[in-house]
């Protein structure tokens, strides 16, 4: 039987030669004081040896001058479980690694779906709520437009109606001006004309002089006349003056609030009320609470002969996303030529709640 006398034994990843004793258990003695193992990890010592397959073999008493172990080129000491015992606990972690692994690749899987799945459902919800919005904007438009119509019927028959009692208004005040200036031309007459002709009768010599101041008195109920004449013209024009001229529809935008912040067109229909002066004319677009003002010059030559819609360029001041209210009117000289008309901006931002739901 060979022997080798010296033998590279591993421990702790290092090797240290050293020469093997007779017998197994002056073997470990010898490792206990070469590594300087305490007693209690000394009784915990495991030893193998590797094999020309490179497999780790148990070494004990039995197998400690056997050739295999004698001509292995290696052995190994390990303090604790047995090497076998690691390497099977090694596998069985590998394993449940793997099914780990597995396990959460299929619930990576699942929830892709679910994701999936989820995300087409979302998408039906909004498509459907989208399409509830639109028709209930549908309703609203609809029953603005017929309250619009209706108001600006009962806005209509209002004007007449103020019209008609401003004019008779006028007609009185007209009849009485003139019944005044008349009684009094008549009583001056009159008695200028008793008096001349009692003098006419004493002294025929003043004839000539009283045919003059006949004259006179006839240029001063001329005179009269004209003044009574002046009076109801300017009673006349004060009173139209009072009545609006144009008429102008409220306008609703919906936009981006990006869009927004670079300005925006829209239209407006001008009806005529009745000729009036042009010149100068503006729209006038002020915010709700009076603090911000734009004032839109604006042809309105063409809208004396028929209703036309004039389009505007505006430059709110745009910042957040909100309703915006103005009121507009348009202007002639500082003078308010047209109805109060509101126009109202929705600012949004595309894809928010605001903007799906609202």
């Amino acid at each position: 039987m060979s022997k080798k006398k010296e033998m590279d034994i591993e421990y702790n990843n290092i090797k240290t030669k050293i020469s093997l004793p007779d017998n197994f258990s002056l073997f470990k003695e010898l490792c206990i004081q070469t590594f300087y193992i305490s007693e209690l990890r000394s009784q915990k010592m495991n030893f193998f040896y590797v094999d020309e397959e490179n497999d780790d073999v148990k070494l004990d008493q039995d197998s400690y001058e056997k050739d295999d172990a004698r001509k292995a080129k290696l052995w190994k000491l390990f303090i604790g479980e047995n090497k076998r015992k690691k390497t099977i606990d090694t596998q069985k972690k590998e394993k449940l690694i793997k099914d780990f692994i597995t396990k959460k690749e299929a619930l990576i899987g699942e929830a892709k779906l679910y994701k999936e799945k989820l995300f087409d459902e979302c998408s039906k919800i909004i498509e459907m709520k989208i399409k509830q919005k639109n028709e209930e904007h549908k309703k609203d438009i609809q029953k603005i437009k017929d309250e619009y119509a209706k108001n600006l019927k009962e806005f209509k028959d209002l004007i007449d109606k103020k019209t008609k009692e401003n004019l008779g208004k006028i007609s009185d005040k007209a009849i009485k001006v003139y019944t005044e200036k008349s009684q009094f031309i008549d009583k001056s007459v009159l008695e200028t004309m008793s008096d001349k002709l009692g003098e006419f009768k004493d002294n025929k010599k003043d004839l000539e002089v009283n045919i003059g101041e006949i004259g006179n008195n006839i240029n001063e109920t001329s005179q009269n006349l004209k003044e009574c004449k002046e009076i109801f013209h300017d009673i006349v024009k004060e009173s139209k003056s009072n009545f609006l001229k144009f008429m102008i529809n409220d306008v609703n935008i919906k936009n981006n609030i990006n869009e927004l912040k670079n300005g925006i067109n829209f239209k407006i229909k001008i009806g005529k009320f009745e000729n009036t002066d042009i010149n100068n004319s503006f729209l006038r677009i002020q915010s709700s609470d009076k603090s911000y003002h734009e004032d839109i010059k604006i042809d309105l030559s063409d809208v004396l002969k028929e209703e036309k819609e004039k389009e505007i360029t505006f430059n709110p001041q745009i910042n957040n996303e909100k309703d915006y209210l103005f009121n507009m009117a348009l202007f002639n000289k500082n003078n308010i030529i047209s109805n109060v008309a509101k126009l109202v901006i929705n600012a949004i931002e595309k894809g928010s709640n605001y903007d799906l739901f609202c």
